[in-house]
């Protein structure tokens, strides 16, 4: 799968031959038909194996912050950390989400924003009822988090076109700032 996604994300899906897969993995073409059943597969059983992950990491820290602690930013570096140990995920969704059809089979990136963007309206309503946050609009606070969070994730995606690599100390700090606003309303 590591060598399916690598070529995935510096060829595109379609560009990417069986052939080609099984060369960077090592095997032979049955070991990934029987694994994987078809590059369809092998593409399928990658992006599913990712919304668990990132379903197992959303719900972990969900769970942590009904304790109580800092959610928001905790919340956003967690996933931008996800984000980066991805980047070639990361990647492939982009080009196949936002890039013209390869033929890939179909998968629902948008889960990845709607699970995301949900976690952070609900940590940021959490905040407002226990009185540490202060601002009346949830959903245009918990949209500004989200945008400056994919500010900074576009930024270090483009990072090798533009020398300059936004990374997680940018996004703590921008949290912060908008966190401050959100706490004094």
């Amino acid at each position: 799968m590591d060598g399916a996604l690598r070529l995935f994300a510096r060829r595109g899906y379609a560009a990417t031959s069986v052939r080609e897969i099984v060369a960077e993995a090592g095997v032979t073409k049955p070991v990934l038909y029987y694994y994987f059943g078809s590059k369809e597969g092998i593409y399928s059983e990658i992006l599913i194996t990712a919304w668990e992950d990132f379903k197992a990491l959303m719900d972990g820290i969900e769970r942590a912050e009904r304790k109580g602690g800092n959610g928001l930013v905790r919340l956003c570096l967690s996933v931008y950390d996800w984000f980066e140990m991805n980047m070639d995920l990361v990647r492939l969704a982009y080009s196949i989400y936002y890039g013209p059809p390869q033929g890939a089979p179909p998968f629902d990136f948008g889960a990845f924003h709607r699970l995301f963007h949900g976690a952070i309206l609900r940590l940021v309503r959490a905040g407002i009822r226990s009185k540490a946050l202060k601002c009346r609009e949830p959903e245009a606070m918990a949209l500004a988090v989200l945008g400056a969070w994919n500010g900074i994730a576009q930024m270090a995606l483009a990072a090798p076109e533009t020398g300059k690599k936004a990374g997680k100390k940018d996004l703590e700090k921008i949290l912060r700032i908008i966190m401050a606003g959100m706490k004094t309303g």
